[in-house]
């Protein structure tokens, strides 16, 4: 561990890795973005690979370099412990001290009415389409969706590499009793535009289009009709959480059983019935009015 943060504690390091977070670079591409000589480009850039921070493919006469997540995720395990420091909301300048550890931000989330989704019906396929205005800005979002370190903080699976480049993938569902794994592909990506590959069977398409100083993100995704509502409550609740996160207001993922605890039942029967499809009882019997 003390290698690896060694390695990253170098400022040029960590501007190559940032710019890699995005999509794959040539030497000369990172050269000219960031005003450093082929040289230094080069030298940073065996560091990284030799201690399994980068990767590279040959395409054409160029070769590209590309983020490997494995020392990343021993950073992130490292910093696990120390994440409920700034989940928990200060307390207002000045109060005095009570003695009691501050509510922390998750404990008090809620999530609003249901909202912002839609279904589109073609025969036996259905979509679910979801749009969330976000303050954050495209190339802000746009790491959001793609870096696996952020993909882990709001998002209901992990990536075994950059999703900001074509090429096969590794999705790992979280929150299941038994982890799921599809092996699958990102078929484009134009940051910080569009963004699709396949989750499991189904489609799903990113859009991200400027708002004023924000992002209008809109998800297209492929759901079997039995499931699309829950899929609206689901994704509604990491929307929330990905809002959060980008306003460096972290409430860590709210997904699988734990959503339950976080009125997920709720927003299913909502959004069922603003799809015209059968709803769920509730609030459950015998619960009070």
């Amino acid at each position: 561990m003390s290698s690896t943060f060694a390695i990253i504690a170098e400022p040029n390091r960590r501007a190559i890795l940032s710019l890699l977070a995005s999509s794959e670079l040539s030497v000369g591409d990172i050269e000219g973005r960031l005003r450093m000589t082929q040289t230094s480009v080069s030298k940073h850039l065996r560091i990284l690979r030799e201690a399994g921070f980068v990767e590279s493919r040959i395409d054409a006469q160029r070769r590209l370099y590309r983020i490997r997540a494995e020392p990343l995720r021993e950073v992130d395990a490292w910093l696990t412990p120390f994440r409920r420091y700034w989940s928990a909301r200060p307390a207002p300048s000045g109060a005095p001290a009570q003695g009691k550890e501050i509510m922390s931000s998750r404990e008090s989330y809620k999530p609003g009415p249901a909202a912002g989704a839609e279904i589109r019906k073609d025969g036996e396929k259905w979509t679910l389409i979801v749009v969330r205005d976000l303050k954050h800005p495209p190339a802000k979002v746009w790491d959001a969706l793609t870096d696996p370190a952020q993909l882990r903080e709001w998002a209901p699976f992990d990536a075994d590499r950059s999703l900001s480049s074509m090429g096969p993938v590794k999705l790992s569902t979280v929150g299941m009793p038994t982890p799921q794994v599809s092996e699958t592909r990102v078929t484009r990506a134009d940051a910080p535009k569009l963004l699709q590959y396949q989750w499991g069977d189904n489609e799903m398409r990113w859009k991200l289009e400027p708002l004023g100083a924000g992002t209008r993100l809109t998800l297209w995704h492929n759901i079997d009709r039995g499931f699309i509502s829950m899929g609206a409550a689901g994704w509604h609740i990491c929307f929330d959480v990905l809002d959060r996160f980008l306003a460096a207001e972290p409430i860590g993922r709210v997904v699988g059983g734990e959503a339950m605890k976080f009125e997920w039942p709720r927003l299913h029967a909502e959004y069922a019935k603003q799809f015209g499809l059968e709803a769920p009882n509730w609030p459950p019997k015998g619960s009070a009015s």
